[in-house]
């Protein structure tokens, strides 16, 4: 079950899989707390800041010194050799007590170490210049196999929640997104997930995780929320399904239309963008899943990108703001704005 534990943090299972493996979670504290194990074992891999590349050269740079060390233990070998003849010629003295000889034999070296015997400093230095050079090699593969892995099971969750938005609109007579509210429970972008649940579009029942990200203990194996859930909660549960309802993902804020506040119409744009990673709170403020590095976008016409940090100014409609730069519903048809599930459509909702 460790090799389990390991692919879904990794994000390298089937579907099918990463659904076994949330329910034995949500039976078993004790995998629960060797999922914890596993990532805080992670977690230093996650937080280098730079990937190790070894010089191109250090392969042949390693094989020259042990040539050489070999050489040079070759001569010392040689001369030793000469020296322990003229011992043995010495032990032939007669007059040599077996005192003198004893001495003799302790101080030669190939009485020390024998040619061929244990281990010898020349094979702790290529070894260790092999592992170095391994771990130069290998290491930075397994980051990068690890980071694009998780990056493509996350568009993978766009792509099913997409659909399900698809197939939502489309039923719709003005083929319409999801509605939210301006106002009470229902005022959230989560809102959204609810929303496909209650029409029998949600792929699952469990809200899409992003797996570069680490999902809280006490969310784990929580279902979306039903409409009844959200209507009847109290403030302080109502304020946890509002976050967990969307996992982590960005949804639309919605748009006005003629002054007046409506969901976007499925119209398949090419530039219109409906859902994404949301943006996470930290303590140094708001960054992006993916370590910081940056984050998917699903557009209109079903194409996943993903956009590096940072390169959000070159955008001709910002994701995430409107085009007064809030985190609001769009001030036109045309102007998506995207939000974690907690964010109302308009900063002055109730």
């Amino acid at each position: 079950m460790r090799e389990d534990l390991l692919g879904y943090l990794l994000g390298a299972l089937e579907p099918d899989e990463m659904e076994r493996v949330e329910r034995a979670l949500r039976d078993s504290p004790a995998l629960r707390a060797e999922l914890d194990r596993l990532q805080a074992s992670l977690r230093p891999l996650e937080e280098a800041e730079e990937i190790f590349e070894p010089p191109a050269d250090l392969l042949s740079r390693t094989w020259d010194a042990i040539d050489r060390a070999e050489a040079a233990r070759s001569e010392s070998a040689t001369g030793s050799g000469a020296a322990i003849g003229s011992g043995a010629e010495a032990n032939d003295d007669p007059l040599a007590s077996p005192a003198q000889s004893s001495s003799r034999a302790a101080l030669s070296p190939a009485a020390v170490t024998p040619a061929g015997d244990g281990w010898r400093w020349v094979d702790f230095i290529a070894t260790s210049l092999t592992g170095v050079l391994l771990a130069g090699l290998v290491l930075p593969g397994i980051l990068r196999g690890r980071f694009e892995s998780r990056r493509e099971a996350c568009q993978a969750n766009l792509r099913e929640a997409g659909v399900a938005v698809v197939h939502f609109a489309t039923r719709e007579p003005d083929r319409r997104m999801p509605q939210l509210s301006v106002e009470g429970p229902q005022a959230f972008s989560g809102m959204y997930a609810v929303e496909l649940r209650e029409a029998g579009l949600m792929p699952k029942l469990l809200p899409f995780w992003c797996p570069s990200l680490d999902v809280p203990s006490q969310w784990v194996g929580r279902p979306v929320p039903s409409e009844a859930d959200v209507m009847s909660a109290s403030p302080q549960r109502l304020g946890l399904l509002q976050k967990v309802a969307g996992g982590h993902y960005a949804y639309s804020l919605g748009v006005r239309e003629q002054g007046r506040y409506a969901a976007p119409r499925f119209e398949g744009r090419a530039d219109f963008a409906i859902l994404a990673d949301a943006p996470v709170e930290t303590l140094d403020g708001w960054t992006t899943a993916h370590e910081g590095r940056g984050f998917n976008l699903l557009f209109e016409d079903g194409r996943v990108r993903f956009f590096a940090t940072g390169t959000t100014t070159a955008f001709p409609d910002h994701p995430f703001l409107n085009h007064r730069g809030e985190i609001e519903a769009g001030v036109d048809a045309n102007d998506a704005t995207l939000a974690p599930s907690w964010r109302p459509p308009f900063l002055q909702s109730r």
